[in-house]
């Protein structure tokens, strides 16, 4: 009787785990394995079964150039990915791991090539395989580009990647705040990339660039224009060619809710504050020059205009400026403020203890004393 008993809860068992998967649909394990916060953790599931690895494997080569939220080298991906170059290779890989690619560092992928010894004809190839299983990038990064092993090739190989337009059509994210030299900007032009995914991406929700030339700044801003609902603008230590650029963050009115300025001149800001204040629920703007900026008018318009402010990063040197933030930001929920050595330490502090905040309570606040 009891080898009865026990050879039904070994069917019981392998009937449980034979059905568990079928109970949790892939989406469910789509959701599931996207929390896993390491890939190691991913391989892990690529182990259980066949089931698991078939949810799991396309989200570890969506940025297979990633581990652990840090780009890196794999030159393993490009030997990968040179597997599919050979219509005639008999023991194709199981998977079809180029087609999974949503996220691009493009300075990783071309050093990875290089590393692997690949010629620019193979390098093009690569691309080919990319575009011919209609791959669509979510994410472009270009912010390491002055890392390339090689800037001879870079200018050869980013302007055929960026003519392959279908890559690009669902871009919602690109990082362009790379800066090379004189000589090597003039091959990698920025205003060409900008009017490039200009032409063929209209879905961009998060921009961060750095611009060095009017003429890159048309084309930022040309970009920028282009977009349907741009949500999220990084300006990153540019200088006063910018202009034109942030003047077009006006066509996004209806849609911007988070602007990020570092090391930038601020006459050009305090107008886009004013044109934006309904929407703009961040506003982050670092200086880290010696010499304190004249922000007054900026503070105003910060104070008067945003009506959804929820964190705000600045540095205030007046006490005007101070008591303009806390008088009317009552709605912040996170304040990181540098405090200027202009400000008497203890009279900031005074002003924060007399000053009612309606939704800091388990928030943060930050403050920072020069000196």
């Amino acid at each position: 009787m009891s080898s009865i008993n026990q050879e039904k809860k070994k069917d019981d068992i392998k009937f449980k785990s034979g059905t568990i998967d079928q109970i949790f649909a892939p989406e469910y394990f789509n959701i599931i394995f996207r929390y896993l916060t390491t890939n190691r953790d991913l391989y892990s599931c690529i182990l259980v079964n066949r089931y698991w690895a078939n949810c799991a494997i396309p989200i570890l080569w969506e940025s297979p150039f990633k581990i652990n939220n840090v780009y890196n080298l794999f030159p393993k991906v490009i030997q990968v990915y040179q597997a599919f170059s050979n219509s005639s290779i008999i023991n194709k890989p199981l998977y079809d791991y180029p087609s999974f690619l949503k996220e691009l560092p493009f300075d990783r992928f071309l050093n990875s090539a290089i590393t692997n010894d690949c010629s620019e004809t193979l390098i093009f190839a690569l691309i080919r395989i990319l575009s011919n299983r209609s791959v669509k990038l979510r994410r472009f990064d270009l912010s390491q580009l002055h890392l390339s092993y090689n800037h001879l090739l870079t200018h050869k190989v980013l302007p055929q990647l960026l003519n392959h337009s279908s890559l690009f059509k669902r871009l919602s994210y690109l990082n362009c705040t790379y800066h090379l030299d004189v000589k090597a900007a003039q091959q990698d032009r920025k205003d060409q990339i900008f009017n490039a995914l200009a032409n063929n991406c209209h879905n961009i929700i998060n921009i961060k660039a750095t611009v060095w030339s009017k003429d890159e700044a048309i084309a930022l801003a040309n970009l920028i224009c282009s977009q349907k609902w741009l949500k999220k603008f990084s300006l990153v230590n540019s200088n006063e060619s910018a202009s034109f650029s942030v003047q077009s963050l006006q066509s996004q009115a209806g849609s911007l809710n988070k602007l990020t300025f570092k090391n930038m001149h601020l006459e050009i800001l305090s107008n886009i504050i004013k044109m934006n204040g309904k929407t703009i629920e961040t506003i982050i703007f670092d200086w880290h020059s010696r010499n304190p900026p004249e922000c007054t008018q900026l503070i105003k318009n910060i104070s008067e205009c945003t009506i959804n402010l929820e964190h705000l990063k600045t540095p205030l040197y007046t006490l005007e400026q101070l008591a303009l933030i806390l008088q009317t930001q009552n709605h912040l929920k996170n304040l990181d403020i540098f405090i200027g050595n202009g400000i008497n330490p203890y009279c900031a502090l005074y002003l924060f203890i007399n000053m009612p905040f309606n939704n800091l309570k388990n928030s943060i606040i930050q403050l920072y004393f020069d000196g």
